[in-house]
C-alpha cells in the first residue's frame, strides 16, 4: 500500500498574484510534503508566509498577527526584521524555504537580530586583527629590503613627479553626486529634484534608481557641481515605479563620479594618502575608464598613495583620478588613516605634496619573499605603457 503523502495547509499574507503564483510553483516541486496554499478563513492554516515589502509594509505583519495571533509564521523582507522571528530573506530560494518551514513546524527558525549583529561585529573585529598583523608583518619586511628590491621597483618608474600644483579638487558631498550619495545611504524611497522636476528616483529596498531624464542632461548637472541645488523629497510606496528601475547604485554612483570628476582629485583624498582596493570592481557593468584594468590588479594587491601609482603605473593623471574617484564612490577604495603622510590641501583648490615616498615601502614590501626575476616580470607588465 502505497504511502500518503503527508499535506500542510500553508497560508500566504501581503502577496499579490504574481507572488502566490510563485510559491505554489515550489510547493508543486517539493515531492516528500504537499505544501497546499490556502485562503484566508477556509481551511486551517498550520503556518503562514508573511510578505513585508507590499504597498503596506510592516503593517501587514500586526494586523496578520492580530487576526492570527498563535499561528506559526515566516517573516519575508529584503531587510533583516528588528524583532525576534523566523525570517526568509528575499530573494526566496528553495534551498532556504524548505528547511526553514520545516524548522518552523518543530518550534524552531528563529532569526534573532542581536545575535546577527553581534556575528556581523565579531567578523569584522577579527578582519581588522587579521588586517593589523598584515600591515605589521608589511612593515618589518619593508625594513630588511635590500638595494636590489629598491633597483627594481624604480626601474620602472616616472621620470616626473605627481604634478601636484595643477590638480583641482572636488568635493562629492554637493551638486547631484552628493545628493545622490546621500539618498542611497538613507532606507526610504525619494526623488531628487531640480528646478522643480524630478531627476531620478531612488529605491534603495531594491538597491535600484529610476532616471526621469535622459542620461545626456544627467551628464551636464553632474558637470555643473555645487551650482546645482538638489532637493530630495519623500515618496509612497510605488510598485509599478520599482518594476521599471533597473539601473544598480553602484553604476550610477560610478558613473555620476566619472562625469562629475572630470580627472580631479576627490577632496577626501591627499597625494599621500595611502589607498587599497578591497576587492575588483565588476568592470564590465560600469562606465569604462582607461587602464582600469591595470589599476585593480595593482591597487588590490599593494597599499599606495597617489604619486607611487602615477609613478608606478604610468596610467594618464585623469584616468587615474577618475578610478580613484568612481571607486571611493561604490566604497571599494579604502583610505588608510594610519600610514597617511603629512600632504597638505591649499586653500586656493590645488594641492601640494611632499613628491614620491623615497622609500618606497608600500610597493616593495609585498614582494619580500620573492625572487627579483619575478618582481621584475610583475613591474614590466604593470608598466607595459612605456611602449604604447
Amino acid at each position: 500500500m502505497q504511502a500518503k503523502i503527508p499535506v500542510v495547509n500553508i497560508l500566504l499574507a501581503g502577496m499579490d498574484e504574481k507572488k502566490t503564483a510563485i510559491f505554489r510553483m515550489a510547493f508543486k516541486m517539493h515531492g516528500a510534503v504537499r505544501y497546499q496554499v490556502v485562503e484566508s478563513g477556509n481551511d486551517q492554516p498550520e503556518l503562514a508566509i508573511v510578505d513585508v515589502d507590499g504597498p503596506s509594509g510592516t503593517a501587514v505583519w500586526d494586523e496578520f498577527r492580530q487576526t492570527y495571533p498563535d499561528l506559526p509564521a515566516i517573516f519575508s523582507s529584503v531587510s533583516e526584521p528588528l524583532f525576534r522571528v523566523p525570517y526568509l530573506p528575499k530573494p526566496v530560494r528553495t534551498e532556504n524555504l524548505f528547511p526553514l518551514i520545516r524548522a518552523v513546524m518543530k518550534g524552531e527558525g528563529f532569526f534573532d537580530p542581536d545575535e546577527a549583529n553581534f556575528a556581523r561585529a565579531k567578523a569584522e573585529e577579527e578582519r581588522q586583527e587579521k588586517r593589523q598583523a598584515r600591515l605589521a608583518r608589511a612593515k618589518q619586511d619593508a625594513e630588511g629590503n635590500d638595494d636590489d628590491e629598491q633597483f627594481v621597483v624604480r626601474r620602472f618608474q616616472r621620470k616626473e613627479q605627481l604634478p601636484t600644483a595643477r590638480i583641482k579638487l572636488f568635493s562629492a558631498d554637493v551638486g547631484l553626486l552628493g545628493a545622490l550619495r546621500a539618498a542611497c545611504a538613507q532606507n526610504k524611497d525619494v526623488a531628487l529634484v531640480y528646478q522643480d522636476k524630478p531627476l531620478l528616483i531612488v529605491f534603495p529596498s531594491i538597491q535600484k534608481i529610476l532616471l526621469a531624464i535622459a542620461p545626456n542632461d544627467l551628464k551636464e548637472l553632474c558637470e555643473q557641481d555645487e551650482e546645482v541645488k538638489v532637493t530630495t523629497k519623500f515618496i509612497a510606496d510605488n510598485p509599478e515605479w520599482k518594476r521599471k528601475a533597473k539601473v544598480s547604485f553602484e553604476s550610477c554612483l560610478w558613473q555620476f563620479a566619472v562625469w562629475t570628476c572630470r580627472g580631479r582629485l576627490l577632496s577626501a583624498i591627499k597625494p599621500d594618502t595611502l589607498i587599497r582596493l578591497k576587492g575588483w570592481p565588476n568592470l564590465t557593468r560600469f562606465a569604462r575608464i582607461s587602464d582600469s584594468m591595470r589599476l585593480s590588479a595593482f591597487m588590490t594587491q599593494t597599499t599606495a598613495n597617489l604619486h607611487i601609482l602615477y609613478k608606478i603605473l604610468k596610467v594618464e593623471l585623469s584616468d587615474l583620478l577618475n578610478f580613484i574617484a568612481a571607486t571611493y564612490m561604490i566604497g571599494l577604495l579604502v583610505p588608510d588613516a594610519q600610514m597617511t603622510g603629512q600632504g597638505v590641501v591649499s586653500g586656493d583648490n590645488k594641492v601640494q605634496g611632499n613628491g614620491l615616498q623615497e622609500d618606497g615601502i608600500v610597493v616593495r614590501r609585498k614582494y619580500k619573499a620573492q625572487s627579483t626575476g619575478m618582481l621584475q616580470r610583475l613591474m614590466s607588465r604593470l608598466a607595459v605603457k612605456d611602449n604604447e
